[in-house]
């Protein structure tokens, strides 16, 4: 059976608008950088014709635990202080903890080697209703 593709078509999707953004943390993987691990994490928008996504990496560093920390807090999923058997088992945890989690995301646009692209800067609770 033919498969067609039309190169000369849409090559990137439009940018999302900046500003908040209804979302789902729809996965999160465990990569391992330079200095620490960080979680490669993928949103998909709720709502968009379009099924954009954004994308944020997140340091698993120790200097770096306070954006886990605060996203836990804002989307009501850890309040205390808890210890975990190893560093593996933290960060597996935190994969299942946020993995399918309704949320809001603030995305701005950033500059990069030229390019425009969308920027996670925050993610914070979902939208109330």
């Amino acid at each position: 059976m033919p498969f067609e593709v039309d190169y000369s078509q849409r090559t990137s999707f439009p940018l999302l608008d900046e500003g908040e953004h209804d979302a789902v943390i729809h996965s999160m993987k465990l990569t391992q950088g330079p200095q620490a691990n960080y979680l490669r994490t993928r949103f998909s928008i709720k709502g968009d014709e379009l099924n954009r996504q954004a994308w944020m990496n997140i340091s698993l560093a120790d200097g770096a635990l306070w954006r886990i920390t605060k996203m836990a807090r804002d989307l009501g999923l850890a309040s205390r202080k808890r210890t975990y058997a190893s560093r593996d088992e933290f960060e597996q945890e935190v994969i299942k903890m946020f993995t399918g989690r309704d949320c809001t995301i603030t995305v701005e646009n950033e500059k990069f080697e030229g390019v425009v692209r969308n920027r996670v800067a925050n993610v914070g609770a979902p939208a109330a209703g």
